[in-house]
């Protein structure tokens, strides 16, 4: 083992976050035990008001932004992707601002306003869209 004379800075991601889970619960606590800043990528469009009131209410140490709209892939052949070539502009777009209201609805202006894909993967049109 590797011995340190400073700590070591870090901080954590966890995607795919809709509901009030045990696991996520577990996590949370895990942070704020070590003061461990947390990015949690948010699907709008499944968030339940369990999760708003969880993530509300918990220490200053997290950081919340938009995971996609439904998380749903929409490619019929390849890779999964939410935003891919198979969708257009418009319809990227649309799903871009809705899940950026739903995210205005749920947390106001406590919110980050950064999106990752889901799966990690987009297109250039994606890009587009988000400007």
């Amino acid at each position: 083992m590797i011995e340190r004379n400073q700590p070591l800075s870090c901080f954590l991601r966890n995607d795919d976050v809709a509901s009030d889970e045990p696991k996520l619960r577990q996590l949370l606590a895990l942070c704020a035990k070590n003061e461990t800043p947390i990015s949690l990528a948010i699907i709008p469009e499944r968030l339940t008001s369990e999760a708003v009131r969880l993530l509300t209410n918990s220490c200053g140490l997290i950081e919340l932004h938009q995971h996609g709209w439904r998380h749903t892939n929409h490619e019929t052949i390849g890779k999964k992707c939410e935003f891919g070539a198979s969708r257009d502009y418009e319809t990227q777009y649309a799903d871009l601002a809705a899940g950026q209201a739903r995210m205005n609805e749920a947390f106001g202006t406590s919110w980050f306003p950064a999106f990752t894909p889901p799966w990690n993967r987009c297109t250039a049109t994606t890009a587009q869209a988000l400007i």
